[in-house]
């Protein structure tokens, strides 16, 4: 029965009198096989390495995770915690930080979290269920058992404009609460009145935090410059600088590195 379907743990893989030498050698080759799928699914879920992503040049591809995750969880005896504990502390694991493409589940998700809007029964949810499908990514409707194409595939001319007008419509309204909550943060965190540099920083690391490259910053803090000082001192000044606020947050949404958070 299905029930008695299990890994083999190394220390059985002495061959039982009872089993041909064929059979011994087919069980331990379908449990190294065994160990091998699941430290992929285990990789595709945890590490952003498995997805394609940007360099310089473009999309550049990305090998298959080392053979060390598969032979810990071999040598474990088929236990995933020192796996993950060896995946956690590994370079390349934290070299890949900020390098995956976001899905469009995550973008949606994201977006909504952070501004903290449809908490709870909104008649929205019906339409925000199917913007993940204009992105490329139907939720119920996989393009094949293997699930969907990642990476290269979440990033069209139309999908990505898609992802961008969603992420920036929602951090971008000053009017929801999560937003209202940013606008509250940076307000208090540097008296009555900052500089555009001021309010860059602290829009990039609440929306995030997101490592952005300096041209990527000094282009942000460009497009708030001419819209003059931000000032906290009245309820006239808080408005408007409330309302920057949106903007820069919603300019971030259309970055590169938002969108690879």
């Amino acid at each position: 029965s299905h029930s008695n379907w299990r890994l083999l743990p190394s220390k059985e893989w002495a061959a039982p009198s009872r089993l041909s030498r064929m059979s011994f050698f087919a069980m331990k080759a379908v449990s190294i096989w065994a160990a091998e799928f699941r430290m992929a699914f285990i990789w595709s879920a945890d590490s952003p390495l498995l997805y394609s992503n940007f360099s310089e040049e473009g999309f550049i591809s990305i090998e298959w995770p080392p053979d060390i995750l598969t032979e810990a969880f071999i040598d474990s005896d088929f236990e995933i915690k020192p796996v993950l504990r060896l995946l956690f502390k590994s370079d390349f694991f934290k070299d890949a930080a900020f390098r995956k493409v976001r899905s469009p589940a995550e973008i949606v998700v994201g977006a909504l979290k952070t501004s903290g809007d449809m908490h709870g029964p909104d008649p929205r949810w019906s339409a925000v269920t199917e913007e993940p499908t204009n992105m490329g990514q139907g939720l119920m409707n996989p393009p094949s058992v293997e699930g969907w194409h990642t990476g290269r595939e979440w990033i069209n001319s139309g999908a990505f404009v898609n992802r961008v007008n969603f992420a920036a419509e929602k951090v971008g309204d000053p009017s929801l609460p999560g937003i209202q909550d940013i606008v509250r943060r940076i307000a208090g965190s540097n008296g009555s009145a900052m500089t555009p540099e001021t309010l860059v920083d602290a829009c990039i690391d609440l929306l995030g935090p997101i490592q952005v490259k300096p041209e990527t910053r000094d282009e942000l803090i460009t497009q708030v410059t001419p819209s003059g000082p931000i000032s906290w001192s009245s309820v006239q000044n808080h408005g408007k600088s409330a309302q920057q606020v949106g903007d820069v947050l919603a300019l971030i949404a259309g970055t590169r590195e938002f969108q690879m958070g």
